[in-house]
């Protein structure tokens, strides 16, 4: 769900970055859940529940601080057409989130790094695409 948001941030489109954000506070009601899940990766949204119910205990806060901040973070590196910063971040954010995983969930955790490492390797390519389309168009119109 992060490529339509760096999209729209790409275009500096506002409400593509908004539309963005609902869609991925929404996907959990429009995602099918799988027929068979994998037991590791349920375990792993078990810890995850739980430590989203424990309330606002500091892990929570920072945790909320760094979804926040990458949010943030990505949204003005694409908006300032910053591939290298862009990328930067989605690189980063997809090494901390396998880190927190392994942290947190000692037994589950590496079930997320074959999704984070596939997402952050699919979310590099298409802002690389992106990049080099604009690049191209950018050209173009110049000449």
């Amino acid at each position: 769900m992060v490529l339509p948001f760096a999209l729209a941030a790409w275009y500096r489109s506002w409400s593509g970055i908004w539309l963005s954000l609902v869609a991925m506070f929404s996907s959990m009601f429009w995602f099918p859940a799988p027929e068979v899940p994998d037991p590791k990766v349920m375990e792993f949204l078990a810890m995850e529940k739980t430590l989203l119910q424990s309330g606002w205990t500091m892990t929570n806060m920072l945790g909320a601080a760094s979804v926040m901040a990458y949010g943030i973070f990505l949204g003005a590196a694409l908006w300032k057409r910053s591939l290298w910063l862009g990328l930067g971040v989605v690189v980063l954010g997809g090494v901390l989130k396998m880190l927190w995983s392994i942290t947190f969930s000692p037994e589950a955790g590496d079930s997320i790094i074959p999704i984070a490492i596939v997402a952050t390797g699919f979310t590099v390519l298409y802002l690389g695409y992106i990049f080099h389309r604009h690049r191209k168009r950018t050209k173009k119109n110049a000449s």
